[in-house]
């Protein structure tokens, strides 16, 4: 079981696992010197819907989240 290190609640958890279990999978990780600082996914839950998202404090503000959102689409 995977589970991005940002996620916060037990429900984004459950949502992020899904999204990893696709094939192929529907979760983007954006990492800085190999460490993660943010993550994306979509159609966790349902087709043609984004989300859970999560950035990194110190990686907001970045354009992060952007580059995320736009690799979902």
């Amino acid at each position: 079981m995977v589970r991005p290190l940002m996620v916060v609640s037990s429900a984004w958890a459950l949502e992020s696992e899904t999204a990893f279990a696709a094939n192929p999978p529907s979760c983007y990780i954006a990492l800085e010197k190999d460490s993660p600082i943010g993550f994306a996914c979509y159609d966790c839950t349902r087709r043609n819907f984004f989300g859970p998202t999560g950035i990194a404090e110190n990686a907001r503000d970045k354009g992060v989240g952007l580059a995320l959102l736009l690799a979902c689409l």
